[in-house]
Formats: structure tokens, C-alpha cells, sequence
């Protein structure tokens, strides 16, 4: 029985290995704003001068190679807003409006996923998006995610290029978001 169990478990392991999943992550820690979240391990996090903006970029070969072909190199970019999440919004008036307790796309096409942990609420929303390609316009190719936390003093938002995170990633990186 110990052996069909190890057997069974290691081939799982290699199914999810072999499709791309990441089944190893790092803690990114802020300790300027007080939160961590994970990452998947061959992933970095680092202050680009140029645009002013955090971004989120893969080490890995495979990876860079796929995100530098469409995606400007980048798996998310990271921007704050000291404010609460619902200030944050409104003073950015992005594409996002809240009604009863739930947020949506400002035309209320599509309902945004609310989240949540301990001194902490938000959301994520996936919707299509333009890419560019080597130099050619998408108008709707890709897939686009925002993902909002908030303690109630600061909001971030992490902002996908065109390529939505796996799920696996979107849930622990939300399942191990925390605020200190």
C-alpha cells in the first residue's frame, strides 16, 4: 500500500512539473509598507528606476523567454496608494465600482472576486486585454488580472502585463498575503 501511495504521489508531482506548475515559493517581504506575500521562487521583485515602479520578472530562461516575447518582460507591476481600498479607487477612478459590499468593472459587465485575511480585504479581476508582440498590437489577446489588498491605511495593487497568473499562484499568493 506505502508503495502505490509513493507511486501515485510521485506521479502527480511530475504531471504538475511537467504542465508548468510551481510547487516552490519564496517570501517577498515590503518592510517599507509592513506586508509579505509568496512567489514562486524563480521570480523577483525590484524597484525598476525608469518607469518608477515595482515590478515582478522571472529568472528562469523558459520564463523570460515567454514574457519578454509578449509581456514587456514583466509578470506584474506593484503600485501603492495610501489610503484605504475604497478611497484608493475613488481618487484613482480606475475601472472598478463597489455595490453592496462586492466590487465590479465600472459598467457592472463583470463582478470582481472579493479576498480577504486577517486585517487585510481586496479583490482580484481578470478581464481581456491588448498585448503587444514583438512589435504587433493584440487589441484583445490577452488576459489582464488586478489584485487590490488593502489594511485599511495602504493598497496595493499587483497589475498582470497580459498573462493572468496560474491559479495555483493567484491562490497562494493570496492565501500568504499578511500585513505586519
Amino acid at each position: 500500500m506505502k508503495s502505490l501511495l509513493f507511486v501515485l504521489l510521485f506521479c502527480l508531482s511530475a504531471f504538475f512539473t511537467a504542465f508548468g506548475q510551481k510547487s516552490h515559493f519564496k517570501k517577498y517581504t515590503n518592510s517599507v509598507h509592513h506586508f509579505y506575500f509568496l512567489i514562486p521562487e524563480n521570480w523577483d521583485i525590484r524597484y525598476n528606476a525608469i518607469d518608477d515602479s515595482w515590478v515582478c520578472t522571472p529568472l528562469s530562461p523558459e520564463e523570460k523567454a515567454a514574457y519578454n516575447h509578449c509581456y514587456e518582460g514583466i509578470v506584474f507591476k506593484m503600485e501603492f496608494y495610501f489610503s484605504g481600498l475604497d478611497e484608493a479607487l475613488l481618487n484613482i477612478g480606475g475601472p472598478y465600482a463597489k455595490a453592496g459590499g462586492s466590487y465590479y468593472s465600472s459598467n457592472r459587465s463583470k463582478k470582481a472576486r472579493n479576498i480577504e485575511g486577517r486585517g487585510w480585504a481586496g479583490f482580484y479581476y481578470t478581464n481581456a486585454c491588448a498585448i503587444n508582440c514583438n512589435g504587433k498590437d493584440f487589441p484583445v489577446a490577452g488576459e489582464c488580472q488586478d489584485i487590490y489588498f488593502s489594511n485599511g491605511k495602504i493598497t496595493v495593487l499587483l497589475e498582470t502585463t497580459g498573462r493572468a497568473l496560474d491559479k495555483s499562484i493567484l491562490d497562494m499568493l493570496v492565501k500568504s498575503i499578511h500585513f505586519y
